[in-house]
Parts: structure tokens; C-alpha cells; sequence
């Protein structure tokens, strides 16, 4: 009854913001219903790699216990070529509304796009993160006619005799190489690097003794060094893992390198946020699992839990990260 008596331009503003509240609470509701039902249809989980790899085998053992949280198939679509952007940049294209996952690791995410020009996706801009899985573990392996016993000595005889010995690597551009190359010029050795089409090939080569050393997934070690084919001089990481404690670590032994590779999901960038939040709680209580902990540590993944909002923040860290290790190396690719 009052606004009868105000200006007619005051009670049509009074009107239009009060239209404009309902509306703006009614949007909320329906996200809030949308992130309540959601998941209603099966999901996707982009591997953008070769099915069988060691990320397309976590995927698929997270993807079994995760579709019975959420009550939903999870759909494993196996996109590789082009060392994981092939994949990725399908990934970036689907519509963000939580149905399209990716699995990322630092190679088509932190690193490629600081040595190309053409990656057909901006890393920062293009993905939502939705959560981590874990670390990989990685650990500097030699040729058992190697006469180093351990880094240290390592070190000394790849510096006392520059250019005699070589170490190989999964590809130009690889995690390996450019923390090979950044170590190289930070400890003054003149070491050559060998690459090769994937890390089968590249375990084949330090075994057959086409090169002097090289850096390895953990995953795929095993019976060859029970075999003696390989030896292995040290673990890429700040702790001794729990599945090799008799392994000691770079660090341990005075070496400044960092050879994890952290691997997560990501998805198109613009994801509700309550979706997120909500694919964030089912990942992040899937890799908590007692059962899925214990098959990740089999496959010497060190699981990794934290918020969809820390993800962020850590995954933009890990991009500034491994752009000064680019910078660093001097890695030119031609």
C-alpha cells in the first residue's frame, strides 16, 4: 500500500530488483537440485594415452570402486597420440558439466606447452581441476656394467669422463629429459640424451646397454632388476616409499632432483562449482579407499587428496614450476 505513494520509477525499481533476487534465488535452487541428482548418466574419463599404460591401468582400477560410489558406469575412452594432447584437447571441448574427466599428467600439461607454440589448449584457462590421484615414482636407474654403486659416484664419473656416457628417456620434451637437462648444467656434466618411443623401449635399451643410465617409472622395474638387468642408484623423491624401503632417495644421497610426476583429473574449464565440490568428495573418498590405497601403492603411486580449491592452486604452482625447469634446461625442440 506505501509504494502506491512513492514515485511510479522507484516502485518499477522495487519491482525489477525483487524479480531479480527471485530469479537469482531460483538459479541457485536449480543448481543445487542439479548437484544433488548429479551424477544421472554414466561419466567419461578421457586417458589420453595408449590403453594398457601405466595411467590407463590406475584410471581403470579408480573408475571400478568410483562407479559404485557415485552409482554410475565410468566410461574409459582412450584418446592418445601427440604425447597426450590429442586427447587433452578433445577433453577441453566437451561440455563442462561434469560428465568429461581427464587424466593429466605434467608432460601434456606443464611441460608441453612451455616447449611448443601450437598445443591446442591453454592449460590454465581450458580445464577445471577437479582432484588428484597421486605421485608416480621415479628412480635413476644404471646399466649393471655401470661401476657407480651410488649417486654420488655417479655423478663423479659421468663428470671425470664428459661425453663417454648417455642416458635415455620415454621422448624428446619428457619429464625425464628436462629434469636430466636442468641437473646436467646445474652439476656441469656432459652426458648425452637417447630418446625412445615410449618407456618399453627405453627400459629395453638401459638393459641391453645402448645406454649408460636412465630415468624410470618404478612401475615397470621390477623384474628386471630381480633379474639383474637394470640396478637402481636412488628414488626421485624427498621420502623413501613405503613399497621400497630399502631403496634410499637422490635426496638422501646429495642429489638435487625431483623425479615425481603427480598425475589428477582435470575437466572442461567452466564445471559448477557443486559439481566440482561434489566430483572432488567421490574422487577424493575413492583414492582414500583402503582397498584402491593399497592397489595404488602396488603400482607405486603415492596417493594424494585435497580439495578441488587446493588442486587449483597446487596445479598452477606445478605449471610455474616446470616452466622454470624448461627455461632452465635449455631444451630445444626442433
Amino acid at each position: 500500500m506505501q509504494d502506491t505513494l512513492l514515485p511510479r520509477s522507484l516502485s518499477r525499481r522495487r519491482l525489477m530488483l525483487g524479480m531479480g533476487l527471485g530469479a537469482a534465488a531460483g538459479l541457485s535452487g536449480l543448481r543445487s537440485a542439479i548437484a544433488a541428482s548429479f551424477p544421472s548418466q554414466p561419466l567419461t574419463v578421457i586417458v589420453p594415452w595408449a590403453a594398457g599404460g601405466g595411467g590407463d591401468v590406475v584410471v581403470r582400477m579408480l573408475a571400478a570402486t568410483l562407479s559404485k560410489r557415485v552409482g554410475q558406469q565410468i566410461v574409459v575412452e582412450n584418446r592418445g597420440g601427440a604425447t597426450g594432447t590429442i586427447g587433452s584437447a578433445a577433453a577441453a571441448r566437451r561440455r563442462p558439466d561434469g560428465y568429461t574427466l581427464l587424466y593429466a599428467t605434467p608432460d601434456s600439461h606443464c611441460i608441453f606447452p612451455h616447449l611448443y607454440n601450437d598445443v591446442p589448449y591453454d592449460t590454465l584457462k581450458d580445464f577445471s581441476c577437479i582432484a588428484p590421484i597421486g605421485y608416480f615414482q621415479f628412480g635413476l636407474a644404471v646399466h649393471p656394467s655401470f661401476p657407480a654403486k651410488d649417486a654420488q659416484e655417479f655423478v663423479r664419473l659421468i663428470r671425470e669422463s664428459p661425453g663417454k656416457y648417455s642416458y635415455g628417456t620415454w621422448g624428446v620434451g619428457s619429464t625425464a629429459q628436462l629434469i636430466m637437462e636442468d641437473f646436467k648444467i646445474r652439476n656441469d656434466l656432459d652426458v648425452l640424451h637417447v630418446p625412445y618411443q615410449g618407456t618399453a623401449p627405453q627400459l629395453v635399451g638401459l638393459a641391453s646397454g645402448q645406454v649408460a643410465a636412465a630415468i624410470l617409472p618404478m612401475q615397470i622395474t621390477d623384474g628386471y632388476v630381480k633379474d639383474g638387468k637394470i640396478r637402481m642408484l636412488g628414488l626421485g623423491s624427498p621420502e623413501r616409499f613405503s613399497e621400497l624401503p630399502d631403496l634410499p632417495t637422490l635426496k638422501e644421497q646429495g642429489m638435487d632432483m625431483d623425479l615425481r610426476s603427480p598425475v589428477g583429473l582435470l575437466g572442461p574449464a567452466g564445471i559448477p562449482a557443486d559439481i566440482l565440490d561434489k566430483l572432488n568428495q567421490e574422487i577424493t573418498a575413492t583414492v582414500n579407499d583402503p582397498g584402491v590405497r593399497k592397489s595404488l601403492l602396488a603400482q607405486y603411486v603415492l596417493p594424494q587428496t585435497m580439495s578441488a580449491q587446493a588442486y587449483r592452486e597446487f596445479f598452477v604452482a606445478e605449471y610455474a614450476r616446470w616452466g622454470a625447469i624448461v627455461k632452465n634446461s635449455r631444451v630445444v625442440i626442433n
